[in-house]
Protein backbone atom coordinates (compact mmCIF):
# COMPACT_ATOMS: atom_id res chain seq x y z
CA UNK A 1 0.00 0.00 0.00
CA UNK A 2 1.35 3.43 -0.94
CA UNK A 3 2.02 6.16 1.65
CA UNK A 4 -0.97 8.35 0.75
CA UNK A 5 -3.55 5.65 1.42
CA UNK A 6 -1.71 4.49 4.54
CA UNK A 7 -1.96 8.04 5.88
CA UNK A 8 -5.66 8.24 4.93
CA UNK A 9 -6.45 4.96 6.67
CA UNK A 10 -4.48 6.04 9.74
CA UNK A 11 -6.44 9.27 9.89
CA UNK A 12 -9.69 7.36 9.53
CA UNK A 13 -8.79 5.03 12.41
CA UNK A 14 -7.73 7.89 14.66
CA UNK A 15 -10.95 9.78 14.10
CA UNK A 16 -12.96 6.85 15.43
CA UNK A 17 -11.44 7.41 18.88
CA UNK A 18 -12.95 10.38 20.73
CA UNK A 19 -9.94 10.67 22.99
CA UNK A 20 -7.67 11.30 20.01
CA UNK A 21 -9.79 13.76 18.05
CA UNK A 22 -8.13 16.92 19.32
CA UNK A 23 -4.43 17.71 19.68
CA UNK A 24 -3.10 14.35 18.54
CA UNK A 25 -4.90 14.47 15.17
CA UNK A 26 -4.08 18.11 14.61
CA UNK A 27 -0.39 17.98 15.46
CA UNK A 28 0.63 14.50 14.34
CA UNK A 29 -1.68 13.53 11.47
CA UNK A 30 -3.53 16.36 9.76
CA UNK A 31 -0.52 18.47 8.88
CA UNK A 32 1.59 15.71 7.31
CA UNK A 33 -1.40 14.19 5.50
CA UNK A 34 -2.39 17.58 4.10
CA UNK A 35 1.16 18.15 2.91
CA UNK A 36 1.41 14.67 1.46
CA UNK A 37 -1.96 15.10 -0.25
CA UNK A 38 -0.80 18.35 -1.83
CA UNK A 39 2.44 16.77 -3.02
CA UNK A 40 1.09 13.37 -4.01
CA UNK A 41 -2.54 13.86 -5.12
CA UNK A 42 -1.73 12.16 -8.42
CA UNK A 43 -0.39 9.09 -6.64
CA UNK A 44 -3.49 8.85 -4.47
CA UNK A 45 -5.74 9.28 -7.51
CA UNK A 46 -3.83 6.53 -9.32
CA UNK A 47 -4.41 4.14 -6.44
CA UNK A 48 -8.15 4.81 -6.46
CA UNK A 49 -8.54 4.73 -10.24
CA UNK A 50 -6.43 1.64 -10.99
CA UNK A 51 -6.34 2.58 -14.68
CA UNK A 52 -4.76 0.16 -17.09
CA UNK A 53 -1.52 1.35 -18.69
CA UNK A 54 -3.27 1.91 -22.02
CA UNK A 55 -6.04 3.94 -20.40
CA UNK A 56 -3.55 6.05 -18.44
CA UNK A 57 -1.73 6.81 -21.68
CA UNK A 58 -5.02 7.59 -23.43
CA UNK A 59 -6.08 10.38 -21.05
CA UNK A 60 -2.62 11.96 -21.41
CA UNK A 61 -2.29 11.66 -25.18
CA UNK A 62 -4.36 14.66 -26.33
CA UNK A 63 -5.76 16.83 -23.54
CA UNK A 64 -7.77 18.87 -26.04
CA UNK A 65 -9.92 15.77 -26.57
CA UNK A 66 -9.94 13.94 -23.23
CA UNK A 67 -8.73 14.68 -19.69
CA UNK A 68 -9.18 13.02 -16.31
CA UNK A 69 -8.71 14.97 -13.06
CA UNK A 70 -9.48 14.32 -9.37
CA UNK A 71 -12.24 16.48 -7.92
CA UNK A 72 -12.43 15.40 -4.28
CA UNK A 73 -10.35 12.71 -2.58
CA UNK A 74 -10.95 11.36 0.95
CA UNK A 75 -7.77 12.69 2.54
CA UNK A 76 -6.74 15.61 4.73
CA UNK A 77 -9.51 17.99 5.75
CA UNK A 78 -12.00 16.23 3.45
CA UNK A 79 -11.91 13.01 5.47
CA UNK A 80 -14.59 13.40 8.16
CA UNK A 81 -15.03 10.63 10.69
CA UNK A 82 -15.06 7.19 9.10
CA UNK A 83 -16.46 8.44 5.80
CA UNK A 84 -13.77 7.75 3.22
CA UNK A 85 -16.11 6.56 0.46
CA UNK A 86 -17.21 9.45 -1.79
CA UNK A 87 -19.59 8.14 -4.44
CA UNK A 88 -22.53 8.46 -6.85
CA UNK A 89 -21.88 12.01 -8.07
CA UNK A 90 -24.55 13.81 -10.10
CA UNK A 91 -24.07 17.23 -11.69
CA UNK A 92 -25.79 20.09 -13.45
CA UNK A 93 -24.76 23.49 -14.82
CA UNK A 94 -26.35 26.82 -13.93
CA UNK A 95 -24.96 29.82 -15.76
CA UNK A 96 -21.23 29.07 -15.79
CA UNK A 97 -21.28 27.18 -12.49
CA UNK A 98 -21.06 23.40 -12.23
CA UNK A 99 -22.84 21.95 -9.19
CA UNK A 100 -22.10 18.38 -8.02
CA UNK A 101 -23.92 16.39 -5.32
CA UNK A 102 -22.49 13.12 -3.97
CA UNK A 103 -22.59 10.62 -1.08
CA UNK A 104 -20.08 10.72 1.76
CA UNK A 105 -20.21 7.32 3.49
CA UNK A 106 -18.03 4.73 5.25
CA UNK A 107 -18.50 2.19 2.45
CA UNK A 108 -20.55 0.87 -0.44
CA UNK A 109 -20.34 -2.68 0.91
CA UNK A 110 -17.95 -5.07 2.75
CA UNK A 111 -16.72 -2.38 5.13
CA UNK A 112 -16.79 -2.66 8.92
CA UNK A 113 -17.35 0.99 9.81
CA UNK A 114 -20.82 2.22 10.77
CA UNK A 115 -22.32 5.57 9.71
CA UNK A 116 -21.52 8.48 12.00
CA UNK A 117 -22.54 12.12 12.38
CA UNK A 118 -20.62 13.08 9.21
CA UNK A 119 -22.25 10.42 7.02
CA UNK A 120 -24.48 12.01 4.40
CA UNK A 121 -26.05 11.06 1.08
CA UNK A 122 -26.27 14.69 -0.06
CA UNK A 123 -23.02 16.67 -0.01
CA UNK A 124 -22.51 19.41 -2.58
CA UNK A 125 -19.57 21.26 -4.15
CA UNK A 126 -19.44 23.84 -6.97
CA UNK A 127 -16.98 25.20 -9.52
CA UNK A 128 -16.98 28.55 -11.31
CA UNK A 129 -14.03 27.81 -13.58
CA UNK A 130 -15.02 24.72 -15.55
CA UNK A 131 -13.97 22.24 -12.88
CA UNK A 132 -10.42 23.48 -12.29
CA UNK A 133 -11.12 24.44 -8.66
CA UNK A 134 -13.91 23.52 -6.26
CA UNK A 135 -15.64 25.00 -3.24
CA UNK A 136 -15.56 23.42 0.20
CA UNK A 137 -18.19 20.64 0.58
CA UNK A 138 -21.57 21.54 2.10
CA UNK A 139 -23.70 18.85 3.75
CA UNK A 140 -27.28 19.55 2.65
CA UNK A 141 -28.61 17.26 5.38
CA UNK A 142 -27.55 19.84 7.97
CA UNK A 143 -29.79 22.48 6.40
CA UNK A 144 -32.97 20.52 7.16
CA UNK A 145 -35.06 22.12 9.90
CA UNK A 146 -38.37 20.40 9.20
CA UNK A 147 -37.79 16.83 7.92
CA UNK A 148 -39.74 15.76 4.85
CA UNK A 149 -42.22 13.14 6.04
CA UNK A 150 -42.20 9.99 3.94
CA UNK A 151 -39.78 11.21 1.26
CA UNK A 152 -40.38 9.09 -1.82
CA UNK A 153 -36.74 8.91 -2.91
CA UNK A 154 -34.89 5.89 -1.60
CA UNK A 155 -31.32 5.79 -2.94
CA UNK A 156 -29.27 8.17 -5.07
CA UNK A 157 -29.84 11.82 -5.93
CA UNK A 158 -31.54 13.47 -8.91
CA UNK A 159 -30.36 16.91 -10.05
CA UNK A 160 -31.25 19.48 -12.70
CA UNK A 161 -31.69 23.15 -13.55
CA UNK A 162 -35.14 24.65 -14.09
CA UNK A 163 -36.19 27.17 -16.73
CA UNK A 164 -35.23 30.09 -14.50
CA UNK A 165 -31.73 28.78 -13.82
CA UNK A 166 -32.36 27.50 -10.29
CA UNK A 167 -30.68 24.24 -9.29
CA UNK A 168 -32.98 21.57 -7.86
CA UNK A 169 -31.85 18.30 -6.29
CA UNK A 170 -34.01 15.47 -4.93
CA UNK A 171 -32.36 13.60 -2.06
CA UNK A 172 -33.44 11.08 0.57
CA UNK A 173 -33.74 14.09 2.92
CA UNK A 174 -36.20 15.82 0.56
CA UNK A 175 -35.85 18.48 -2.11
CA UNK A 176 -33.32 21.34 -2.06
CA UNK A 177 -33.33 24.41 -4.29
CA UNK A 178 -30.62 26.99 -5.01
CA UNK A 179 -31.31 30.24 -6.83
CA UNK A 180 -27.69 31.44 -6.76
CA UNK A 181 -25.96 28.62 -8.66
CA UNK A 182 -25.33 26.46 -5.61
CA UNK A 183 -23.87 29.16 -3.34
CA UNK A 184 -26.76 28.76 -0.88
CA UNK A 185 -29.60 26.28 -0.55
CA UNK A 186 -33.19 26.12 0.66
CA UNK A 187 -34.78 22.89 1.86
CA UNK A 188 -38.39 22.61 0.65
CA UNK A 189 -40.30 20.93 3.51
CA UNK A 190 -42.78 18.31 2.35
CA UNK A 191 -41.65 18.34 -1.29
CA UNK A 192 -41.51 14.83 -2.78
CA UNK A 193 -43.00 13.49 0.48
CA UNK A 194 -46.06 11.48 1.40
CA UNK A 195 -48.31 14.54 1.55
CA UNK A 196 -47.73 15.10 -2.19
CA UNK A 197 -47.06 11.59 -3.52
CA UNK A 198 -48.93 8.39 -2.69
CA UNK A 199 -46.89 5.95 -4.79
CA UNK A 200 -43.99 3.84 -3.50
CA UNK A 201 -40.43 4.86 -2.77
CA UNK A 202 -38.33 4.88 -5.91
CA UNK A 203 -34.74 4.97 -7.04
CA UNK A 204 -34.77 7.80 -9.57
CA UNK A 205 -32.61 8.39 -12.57
CA UNK A 206 -29.70 10.81 -11.96
CA UNK A 207 -30.91 13.83 -13.93
CA UNK A 208 -34.03 15.97 -13.86
CA UNK A 209 -35.18 16.44 -17.42
CA UNK A 210 -36.93 19.72 -18.24
CA UNK A 211 -40.24 19.32 -20.07
CA UNK A 212 -41.92 22.40 -21.62
CA UNK A 213 -45.35 21.35 -20.25
CA UNK A 214 -44.62 19.24 -17.16
CA UNK A 215 -41.57 21.09 -15.86
CA UNK A 216 -38.92 19.09 -13.98
CA UNK A 217 -39.35 15.37 -14.64
CA UNK A 218 -37.94 12.57 -12.47
CA UNK A 219 -38.53 8.99 -13.69
CA UNK A 220 -37.75 6.12 -11.34
CA UNK A 221 -38.33 2.49 -10.45
CA UNK A 222 -40.09 1.06 -7.41
CA UNK A 223 -37.71 0.03 -4.64
CA UNK A 224 -37.93 -3.72 -3.89
CA UNK A 225 -39.24 -4.77 -0.52
CA UNK A 226 -36.67 -5.84 2.06
CA UNK A 227 -32.92 -6.09 1.61
CA UNK A 228 -30.98 -6.94 -1.53
CA UNK A 229 -30.50 -10.73 -1.48
CA UNK A 230 -28.24 -12.41 -4.01
CA UNK A 231 -28.49 -13.28 -6.79
CA UNK A 232 -30.79 -10.24 -7.15
CA UNK A 233 -33.99 -8.74 -5.75
CA UNK A 234 -37.10 -8.89 -7.91
CA UNK A 235 -38.00 -5.58 -9.51
CA UNK A 236 -41.51 -4.88 -10.73
CA UNK A 237 -41.67 -3.89 -14.42
CA UNK A 238 -43.17 -0.48 -13.85
CA UNK A 239 -42.07 3.10 -14.31
CA UNK A 240 -42.96 5.91 -11.94
CA UNK A 241 -42.95 9.35 -13.50
CA UNK A 242 -42.92 12.30 -11.12
CA UNK A 243 -42.91 15.93 -12.17
CA UNK A 244 -42.96 19.46 -10.77
CA UNK A 245 -44.30 22.52 -12.57
CA UNK A 246 -43.14 24.94 -9.87
CA UNK A 247 -39.41 24.36 -9.61
CA UNK A 248 -39.48 21.42 -7.22
CA UNK A 249 -41.89 22.77 -4.60
CA UNK A 250 -44.80 20.42 -5.37
CA UNK A 251 -44.91 17.11 -7.25
CA UNK A 252 -47.36 14.95 -9.14
CA UNK A 253 -47.01 11.35 -10.29
CA UNK A 254 -48.16 8.69 -12.74
CA UNK A 255 -47.29 5.02 -13.19
CA UNK A 256 -46.82 3.03 -16.38
CA UNK A 257 -46.64 -0.77 -16.41
CA UNK A 258 -43.82 -1.99 -18.66
CA UNK A 259 -43.27 -5.27 -20.50
CA UNK A 260 -41.44 -7.81 -18.33
CA UNK A 261 -38.33 -7.57 -20.56
CA UNK A 262 -38.11 -3.80 -19.95
CA UNK A 263 -37.55 -3.63 -16.20
CA UNK A 264 -35.95 -0.20 -16.27
CA UNK A 265 -33.72 0.65 -13.29
CA UNK A 266 -32.74 4.27 -12.49
CA UNK A 267 -33.67 5.58 -15.95
CA UNK A 268 -31.89 8.63 -17.34
CA UNK A 269 -34.26 10.98 -19.16
CA UNK A 270 -33.90 13.42 -22.04
CA UNK A 271 -36.50 15.70 -23.62
CA UNK A 272 -35.47 16.59 -27.16
CA UNK A 273 -37.36 18.09 -30.08
CA UNK A 274 -40.78 17.24 -28.62
CA UNK A 275 -39.92 13.62 -27.80
CA UNK A 276 -39.12 11.91 -24.50
CA UNK A 277 -36.19 9.48 -24.41
CA UNK A 278 -34.98 7.23 -21.58
CA UNK A 279 -32.13 4.72 -21.23
CA UNK A 280 -31.75 2.50 -18.17
CA UNK A 281 -30.00 -0.51 -16.78
CA UNK A 282 -32.33 -3.48 -17.16
CA UNK A 283 -33.11 -6.28 -14.71
CA UNK A 284 -35.61 -8.12 -16.88
CA UNK A 285 -34.48 -11.73 -17.51
CA UNK A 286 -34.67 -11.17 -21.27
CA UNK A 287 -31.95 -8.54 -20.89
CA UNK A 288 -29.43 -11.37 -20.60
CA UNK A 289 -28.13 -12.64 -23.95
CA UNK A 290 -26.59 -16.14 -23.57
CA UNK A 291 -24.76 -16.04 -26.90
CA UNK A 292 -22.61 -13.08 -25.83
CA UNK A 293 -22.94 -13.52 -22.05
CA UNK A 294 -23.91 -9.89 -21.70
CA UNK A 295 -26.72 -7.83 -20.16
CA UNK A 296 -28.38 -5.29 -22.44
CA UNK A 297 -29.49 -1.83 -21.37
CA UNK A 298 -33.08 -0.86 -22.22
CA UNK A 299 -34.42 2.22 -24.00
CA UNK A 300 -37.86 3.81 -23.72
CA UNK A 301 -39.33 6.58 -25.84
CA UNK A 302 -42.45 8.56 -26.68
CA UNK A 303 -42.78 10.64 -29.83
CA UNK A 304 -45.53 12.69 -28.13
CA UNK A 305 -43.17 13.65 -25.34
CA UNK A 306 -45.11 11.97 -22.56
CA UNK A 307 -46.61 8.71 -21.35
CA UNK A 308 -47.12 6.04 -22.53
CA UNK A 309 -43.61 5.00 -23.46
CA UNK A 310 -42.53 2.21 -25.79
CA UNK A 311 -39.59 -0.05 -24.93
CA UNK A 312 -36.82 -2.04 -26.63
CA UNK A 313 -33.59 -3.71 -25.56
CA UNK A 314 -30.46 -2.04 -26.92
CA UNK A 315 -27.04 -3.33 -27.96
CA UNK A 316 -25.43 -1.24 -25.20
CA UNK A 317 -24.04 -4.10 -23.15
CA UNK A 318 -22.29 -5.08 -19.92
CA UNK A 319 -20.40 -8.32 -19.30
CA UNK A 320 -21.85 -11.07 -17.14
CA UNK A 321 -19.92 -12.44 -14.14
CA UNK A 322 -21.40 -15.55 -12.59
CA UNK A 323 -18.76 -17.71 -10.98
CA UNK A 324 -20.52 -18.46 -7.70
CA UNK A 325 -17.71 -20.75 -6.56
CA UNK A 326 -15.41 -17.71 -6.44
CA UNK A 327 -18.03 -15.45 -4.90
CA UNK A 328 -18.17 -13.06 -7.82
CA UNK A 329 -21.81 -13.17 -8.92
CA UNK A 330 -22.89 -9.82 -10.27
CA UNK A 331 -25.47 -10.61 -12.94
CA UNK A 332 -27.52 -7.60 -14.07
CA UNK A 333 -25.69 -5.45 -11.51
CA UNK A 334 -22.80 -5.36 -13.96
CA UNK A 335 -24.78 -2.54 -15.56
CA UNK A 336 -24.78 0.91 -13.95
CA UNK A 337 -26.75 4.15 -14.10
CA UNK A 338 -26.08 5.90 -17.41
CA UNK A 339 -25.85 9.46 -18.68
CA UNK A 340 -28.11 10.40 -21.60
CA UNK A 341 -27.55 13.68 -23.46
CA UNK A 342 -28.08 15.35 -26.82
CA UNK A 343 -24.76 16.47 -28.29
CA UNK A 344 -25.27 19.70 -30.29
CA UNK A 345 -22.02 19.15 -32.21
CA UNK A 346 -22.55 15.55 -33.35
CA UNK A 347 -26.35 16.12 -33.50
CA UNK A 348 -26.77 12.68 -31.95
CA UNK A 349 -28.11 11.33 -28.69
CA UNK A 350 -25.15 10.02 -26.71
CA UNK A 351 -25.06 7.58 -23.82
CA UNK A 352 -22.18 7.11 -21.38
CA UNK A 353 -22.54 3.61 -19.91
CA UNK A 354 -20.47 1.45 -17.57
CA UNK A 355 -19.49 -2.16 -17.98
CA UNK A 356 -18.73 -2.80 -14.32
CA UNK A 357 -17.12 -6.18 -14.90
CA UNK A 358 -15.62 -6.20 -18.35
CA UNK A 359 -15.33 -4.74 -21.81
CA UNK A 360 -18.38 -5.59 -23.90
CA UNK A 361 -18.00 -2.81 -26.47
CA UNK A 362 -17.87 -3.54 -30.18
CA UNK A 363 -14.94 -5.83 -31.01
CA UNK A 364 -13.70 -5.87 -27.41
CA UNK A 365 -13.77 -9.64 -27.09
CA UNK A 366 -16.01 -9.45 -24.01
CA UNK A 367 -13.12 -9.38 -21.53
CA UNK A 368 -13.99 -9.84 -17.87
CA UNK A 369 -10.91 -8.69 -15.99
CA UNK A 370 -11.60 -4.97 -16.00
CA UNK A 371 -14.15 -2.17 -15.67
CA UNK A 372 -14.86 0.19 -18.55
CA UNK A 373 -16.69 3.43 -19.26
CA UNK A 374 -18.02 3.52 -22.81
CA UNK A 375 -19.54 6.05 -25.19
CA UNK A 376 -22.45 5.11 -27.48
CA UNK A 377 -24.58 7.19 -29.86
CA UNK A 378 -27.73 7.06 -31.98
CA UNK A 379 -29.52 9.47 -34.31
CA UNK A 380 -32.58 11.07 -32.66
CA UNK A 381 -34.74 10.10 -35.64
CA UNK A 382 -33.69 6.45 -35.27
CA UNK A 383 -34.51 6.50 -31.55
CA UNK A 384 -37.92 7.99 -32.40
CA UNK A 385 -38.59 5.13 -34.81
CA UNK A 386 -37.78 2.60 -32.13
CA UNK A 387 -34.47 1.49 -33.59
CA UNK A 388 -32.19 0.24 -30.83
CA UNK A 389 -28.86 -0.38 -32.58
CA UNK A 390 -26.42 2.11 -31.10
CA UNK A 391 -23.02 3.08 -32.47
CA UNK A 392 -20.10 2.20 -30.22
CA UNK A 393 -17.89 5.31 -30.22
CA UNK A 394 -15.17 3.92 -27.97
CA UNK A 395 -13.97 3.24 -24.43
CA UNK A 396 -13.33 6.40 -22.41
CA UNK A 397 -11.43 4.67 -19.62
CA UNK A 398 -10.54 1.19 -18.44
CA UNK A 399 -9.73 0.00 -14.91
CA UNK A 400 -8.05 -3.15 -13.63
CA UNK A 401 -10.08 -5.52 -11.46
CA UNK A 402 -13.62 -6.82 -11.06
CA UNK A 403 -16.40 -5.11 -9.15
CA UNK A 404 -18.23 -8.44 -8.88
CA UNK A 405 -15.36 -9.73 -6.74
CA UNK A 406 -15.21 -6.60 -4.59
CA UNK A 407 -11.85 -5.49 -5.98
CA UNK A 408 -12.95 -2.09 -7.33
CA UNK A 409 -15.98 0.19 -7.07
CA UNK A 410 -17.48 2.72 -9.53
CA UNK A 411 -18.35 4.44 -11.82
CA UNK A 412 -21.88 5.96 -12.02
CA UNK A 413 -21.48 8.54 -14.84
CA UNK A 414 -25.12 9.70 -14.77
CA UNK A 415 -26.03 13.41 -14.87
CA UNK A 416 -22.99 14.59 -16.77
CA UNK A 417 -22.75 18.25 -17.81
CA UNK A 418 -22.87 19.55 -21.38
CA UNK A 419 -20.89 22.82 -21.44
CA UNK A 420 -21.70 23.95 -24.95
CA UNK A 421 -19.82 27.24 -24.57
CA UNK A 422 -16.58 25.38 -23.84
CA UNK A 423 -17.38 22.61 -26.32
CA UNK A 424 -16.96 19.84 -23.75
CA UNK A 425 -18.87 17.38 -21.64
CA UNK A 426 -17.88 16.94 -17.99
CA UNK A 427 -18.56 13.39 -16.80
CA UNK A 428 -18.36 12.91 -13.04
CA UNK A 429 -17.51 9.45 -11.77
CA UNK A 430 -16.30 7.85 -8.56
CA UNK A 431 -13.56 5.25 -8.20
CA UNK A 432 -11.97 3.29 -5.40
CA UNK A 433 -12.84 0.21 -3.36
CA UNK A 434 -16.27 -0.94 -2.10
CA UNK A 435 -15.16 -0.74 1.54
CA UNK A 436 -13.40 2.59 0.87
CA UNK A 437 -11.59 4.70 0.13
CA UNK A 438 -13.21 6.11 -3.02
CA UNK A 439 -13.00 9.56 -4.59
CA UNK A 440 -14.77 11.79 -7.14
CA UNK A 441 -13.20 12.43 -10.56
CA UNK A 442 -13.97 14.60 -13.60
CA UNK A 443 -13.59 13.09 -17.07
CA UNK A 444 -13.82 15.89 -19.63
CA UNK A 445 -14.27 15.09 -23.32
CA UNK A 446 -14.65 17.17 -26.45
CA UNK A 447 -18.11 17.39 -28.03
CA UNK A 448 -16.47 16.63 -31.37
CA UNK A 449 -17.29 12.94 -31.16
CA UNK A 450 -15.72 12.16 -34.54
CA UNK A 451 -12.32 13.47 -33.42
CA UNK A 452 -12.70 11.83 -30.03
CA UNK A 453 -13.61 8.51 -31.66
CA UNK A 454 -10.42 8.68 -33.70
CA UNK A 455 -8.44 9.03 -30.47
CA UNK A 456 -10.33 6.21 -28.74
CA UNK A 457 -9.92 3.81 -31.66
CA UNK A 458 -6.31 4.73 -32.41
CA UNK A 459 -3.93 1.78 -31.89
CA UNK A 460 -2.35 2.01 -28.46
Amino acid sequence: MKPTLIACKLLKALRQADSLRSALITSLVLAPVAALHADAAETSADELLRLTAESRALVQRDTSLLTLEPVLLPCGRHLLGVNDHFGWPVATIAGKTIVVVFHRKPQHWNGKDKPDAHTSTAVTIRSNDGGKTWSEPVDLKRLVQTPTKGCRLDFGNTIGTDAGGAVVVITSYGVFRSEDEGASWQHLPGAFGEDQLKGPKTNNGPQLAFHPEYGLVAPGHKTPEGSNPRPAPKFDPELWMRWSKDGGRTWQEAKQDLPAFATAIEPSALVHDGALFLVARCHGPESYEPATKTWRYVQLWSTTGWLPLQAALTDIRASDVRDLSRGNYHGPWTQDTVDLSFNPVSRRIECVATDRNGEAGAGAGNQRNCQTLNLWSIAPAAFRRGESQWCFEGTLLKRSGLMGKGEIDGLHPGAAVMDTNAGVQHIFIYAGAPAGPAGIFRLTRTLDTDRLGTLLRKPR
